[in-house]
């Protein structure tokens, strides 16, 4: 998928001939691909006795007014649609058999989304007009994810009118011969932020020690990795290991190292969770004899 040239767009959309609705079989038209969404400058002329033209900029929530016939909501509609619905409301409003209405799109609104975090290339992308722009796309158009991207978490930030929404996605099925999801559609204001995989060590009393990611362990999406995972991706204690002195080493934000003790043994023969705590990225777990 590509970014759309907008300012062809708009100039095509602009000297597009004038939209005459008028009762009658539908005609083809090469525009149909275009929605008003918001935010379009527009040209709305009526032909009354004079005729009557209004410089506007759709509203938002998609309304625009009709000269002499209050406004109409246009949000989602098509150019002959859009017309069409003038049409309409000025025959209600003014009771004209026969109304003419033209519409000419002098501007598209812009409308960007961002892709952030581990990417070759962040940056904000231009949303096409004319079809679906998918969070697969996004990451295409950023280049790629880089090597230490963590795609089974990527967040997807959109604005509502509640504020913020934080989705979680799973890029890892992008591409895959078995799936044709895509992620979800994006829409204007939408901020894609690709994490860094988080990493952690383990040595000691381990069957398989050395350095592991979420990638690397069978934790499902948005599932927090709890020193057990950790423990189940190293294949397991070896039979000397004492799991009731677990101890990781953790560096806080000022570079300070501290060392914490845990008892795993009552956390899987008790359920005690405070035993078997969330990982933070860097940490060290040992595993002694």
């Amino acid at each position: 998928e590509h970014v759309e040239d907008f300012a062809g767009l708009a100039l095509l959309l602009a000297c597009a001939a004038m939209l005459w609705a008028e009762e009658g079989p539908e005609k083809p038209d090469p525009l149909r691909v275009f929605r008003f969404s918001g935010g379009e400058e527009v040209i709305v002329q009526v032909f009354y006795e004079p005729k009557v033209e209004l410089g506007q900029i759709v509203s938002s929530d998609g309304f625009l007014s009709v000269p002499g016939a209050g406004s109409v909501n246009v949000r989602g509609l098509t150019m002959d649609e859009a017309t069409a619905a003038m049409v309409r409301k000025v025959r209600e409003e003014r009771g004209l058999k026969s109304p003419q209405v033209s519409l000419a799109i002098k501007a598209l609104p812009s409308r960007r989304i961002y892709i952030q975090g581990a990417v070759q290339k962040p940056q904000a992308v231009q949303l096409p007009q004319d079809h679906e722009y998918s969070l697969a796309a996004s990451l295409a158009e950023a280049g790629g994810p880089t090597e230490d991207a963590d795609l089974s978490r990527i967040k997807l930030v959109r604005r509502t009118a509640k504020g913020n929404q934080v989705l979680l996605v799973d890029g890892t099925i992008f591409g895959r011969a078995d799936s044709n999801d895509l992620g979800p559609v994006l829409t204007s204001g939408d901020v894609v932020i690709v994490p860094r995989g988080e990493v952690f060590s383990i040595s000691g009393e381990v069957a398989k020690q050395g350095f592991f990611s979420r990638r690397d362990l069978p934790l499902a999406q948005g599932m927090p990795l709890r020193l057990s995972h950790l423990i189940t991706g190293a294949l397991g204690t070896k039979p000397g290991a004492d799991r009731k002195v677990i101890r990781i080493l953790r560096m806080n934000e000022m570079g300070e190292r501290k060392t914490l003790t845990y008892d795993l043994e009552a956390a899987l023969i008790k359920g005690d969770l405070e035993q078997d705590p969330v990982l933070l990225n860097g940490d060290q777990v040992i595993v002694p004899t």
